[in-house]
């Protein structure tokens, strides 16, 4: 966790250092102007480029060894899923420096981490079975697992799976800083809700919850009084529900020594960057 955030404050801070040097360089080379930047009255915005994950999506996601699985029952094993960089839209009013926005994230799926396997016998054999339910869940309740430090790592990209897509809808502040008249720094942070669908079992179709959190900022040049173009870089983070039964999920939290948080919800950090154009409509 402590390298998580170590990562997620040094992509930020570097965003923020890129940030300040470009619009340093840009003002010093268009020469002084009358600061008039600040956000005023209704406008739009529409925003697009690309969402990092800073970390795992599902944590200790269950799985039958697919090349054991008989009539679905086999060992199960535990993996962390990991996306792949991938789409982020969003959707903005703005009321002054108040902003509601709707955000889309699209991510395809990188790779698998197994963090835990069934025990094996004496004679290497798994011993314990876990059953695959009508409802997609697997039942693992009688399966001891073992979590090695040493983690094996499996390529995922290929799998044919649907991507992961969350729905986000934030409120939230933007401060701005002007620096010219055409360029402006400017700051943006908020919270909201998460929504998706998406289940580790790829035949589960269940709306999952959340809520989310995002911090960033951008620079903003000014095209014209009513048009603005912006490059924004944010850290999101995402607090999703996490799929299945939670006895089942607690009892992987206990086999991985983790709290009971692990069992209620996924996180899912992302660094988002997209280039967004603003229209002031009044």
């Amino acid at each position: 966790m402590l390298n998580r955030v170590v990562l997620t404050a040094g992509v930020l801070a570097g965003a923020v250092l890129a940030g300040a040097v470009l619009i340093a360089v840009l003002s010093f080379a268009l020469g002084p102007r009358d600061a008039a930047a600040q956000i005023r009255g209704l406008a739009i915005e529409a925003a697009g480029g690309l969402a990092v994950p800073l970390s795992p999506t599902y944590n200790a996601a269950p799985e039958l060894h697919r090349s054991l699985e008989q009539d679905g029952a086999g060992p199960s094993l535990l993996a962390n899923r990991t996306n792949q960089a991938g789409l982020n839209t969003r959707l903005a009013v703005l009321l002054g420096s108040l902003e509601l926005s709707y955000s889309l994230f699209n991510l395809g799926w990188r790779h698998d981490t197994i963090v835990c396997d069934t025990m094996r016998d004496g004679t290497g054999a798994y011993a314990d079975t876990a059953y695959r339910l009508p409802d997609g869940n697997i039942d693992d309740r009688g399966v001891r697992y073992v979590c090695p430090e040493q983690r094996a790592r499996v390529d995922t990209s290929n799998l044919g799976r649907r991507p992961l897509t969350v729905h986000n809808i934030a409120f939230g502040l933007r401060g701005v800083v002007p620096l010219s008249l055409r360029f402006s720094l400017y700051g943006a942070a908020g919270a909201g809700f998460a929504l998706t669908n998406h289940h580790p079992d790829e035949r589960v179709r269940r709306v999952r919850p959340g809520v989310s959190t995002h911090a960033g900022g951008g620079v903003d040049f000014e095209v014209s009084p009513q048009v603005h173009i912006a490059v924004d870089a944010r850290y999101q983070l995402l607090l999703l529900a996490r799929a299945g039964d939670y006895s089942l999920n607690a009892g992987r939290a206990v086999a991985r020594d983790r709290t009971v948080l692990a069992a209620v919800l996924d996180p899912l950090h992302l660094f988002s960057a997209t280039l967004a154009l603003r229209l002031t409509l009044r």
